[in-house]
């Protein structure tokens, strides 16, 4: 579940900002593209979050989900100006992204031992290299055959499969079924409570710094990489993004180092 997960993300959220940039996007536009999924993931969990808290199981509405997220990728794929990529993308953002709290909220329900999550959630880490790996030796086919099109493009209807293949995948999930606890409706609330800790202020704090950083890493690294020189590096797409999957390469080694404290 982790890696397919992984996999429906990862395949576009880098090298969209070099598909916008051979449509002849601003990089103004390419930045407010990459706003919707700042703004999907605000207003996701007011509404898909409590909708499947109080009355879909988590697996199905996982699937109705993803499901829904390959038909916007898929329109998103088709989309040459920047007002109906922005618009695709806002939506994809709002039914995508709760989908990354229902996976975490499956596994706990049926793991048992909370300890053992980081062996589960390092096959996302595992799914983010191997899509991002055959997205590039996709593009390297492409180059060799047709240099002169671009087919970065293509990233989004790559994602858009790998979301139907979660999707029918999470039918055969087993159940776990909503709270159903209406008492309580606006609980989410109560998590700013939890600030008053020291540790996790602290780790609220650390997530908004990285929460900073993320967003010149996936709007400018690809961009600068593929850039001819003396701007950027001057790499190919295909090498590029074999280049971005270093960072998941480090987040194994820190995993494995951090093994013995977990």
């Amino acid at each position: 579940m982790m890696f397919l997960q992984a996999t429906a993300n990862a395949a576009w959220q880098a090298m969209i900002a070099k598909h916008m940039d051979d449509l002849g996007f601003t990089p103004m536009q390419i930045a407010l593209v990459f706003l919707t999924t700042a703004l999907g993931t605000m207003v996701s969990p007011l509404l898909v979050g409590w909708i499947a808290d109080r009355f879909l199981a988590s697996q199905r509405f996982l699937a109705i989900c993803h499901g829904l997220s390959a038909l916007l990728m898929f329109a998103a794929w088709r989309q040459i100006d920047f007002e109906g990529l922005w618009w695709a993308m806002f939506c994809y953002s709002i039914v995508f992204f709760p989908t990354m709290a229902l996976t975490n909220t499956i596994t706990f329900y049926h793991m048992g031992d909370s300890e053992r999550f980081g062996t589960i959630r390092v096959w996302g880490t595992i799914g983010c290299i191997c899509i991002q790996w055959s997205l590039a030796y996709y593009l390297y086919l492409w180059e060799q055959r047709a240099p002169e099109i671009s087919h970065t493009g293509d990233c989004l209807i790559i994602a858009a499969i790998a979301s139907v293949v979660m999707a029918l995948y999470c039918l055969s999930l087993p159940h776990t079924p909503p709270t159903r606890n209406a008492e309580r409706p606006y609980a989410f609330l109560e998590a700013f409570k939890l600030t008053r800790s020291r540790n996790f202020g602290v780790l609220i704090l650390v997530a908004f710094v990285v929460a900073v950083a993320l967003p010149f890493h996936y709007n400018l690294t690809l961009l600068f990489l593929t850039e001819s020189p003396p701007q950027g590096v001057g790499l190919p797409p295909s090498g590029a993004q074999i280049a971005l999957t270093l960072g998941q390469f480090a987040e194994i080694v820190m995993m494995l180092l951090l093994w013995p404290a977990i």
